[in-house]
């Protein structure tokens, strides 16, 4: 569907890294080098983790990265609010729902009012890497979960999994069938422009 740049290159980003939003969101520049996700701020000590980069996001990290100083956001373009500061993806997670509503992606349970869809539901696309036969640790390990990993050596990075090992898993992960690769050529976030989905086409109008 169409949307921003902006959401497109976090959602590919997700869905092949394994990331949660606000991993993706606090990345800079110095942090997506030498093809790999150091990822240095979570909500968990498991999720402080390096992930290697998957082959279809080289081109993204590439474009995200070009003329930009290491200390500069990937994501530049997101603003954390006042009231949540060290929330980069708040507006982003919250245009995700907006979009996933324009183009009918929705699931409920029955009871709940709440959709079950969400941005995190990315993560659960990476499980795919299971399916693909890859062992349960060290998905585990690659999405930054402590479950399967304490009882084995693989807490640390450098002591436990080979990044041969970790890029394996990585690399078992593929978008799902009809989506590129490449994102849309679009506005981001911020661009002073509200892009809705309408079908078949794309409006944009300023904000």
């Amino acid at each position: 569907g169409a949307t921003y740049v902006t959401l497109h290159d976090l959602m590919r980003i997700a869905a092949l890294s394994g990331m949660r939003i606000n991993e993706i969101c606090n990345l800079r520049v110095e942090d997506a080098a030498g093809e790999i996700f150091n990822v240095r701020d979570s909500k968990t000590k498991a999720g402080i983790r390096r992930v290697p980069i998957h082959s279809d996001l080289k081109a993204l990290v590439e474009r995200r990265s070009k003329g930009k100083a290491a200390s500069d956001y990937l994501i530049e373009e997101l603003k954390a609010p006042e009231s949540r500061s060290k929330e980069r993806s708040a507006k982003a997670s919250e245009r995700f729902t907006a979009y996933r509503r324009e183009v009918g992606v929705d699931e409920r349970e029955e009871g709940p009012r709440v959709s079950t869809v969400n941005f995190h539901s990315w993560r659960h696309w990476f499980t795919k890497a299971l399916q693909a036969g890859q062992p349960p640790h060290l998905v585990s390990a690659v999405v930054g979960h402590e479950a399967g990993r304490s009882t084995m050596t693989l807490k640390v990075y450098d002591s436990g999994a080979s990044e041969a090992q970790l890029r394996a898993v990585v690399e078992s992960v593929r978008l799902p069938e009809g989506v590129p690769i490449s994102s849309p050529v679009g506005p981001k976030m911020g661009d002073g422009v509200r892009v809705a989905c309408v079908c078949p086409g794309l409006i944009e109008t300023p904000m």
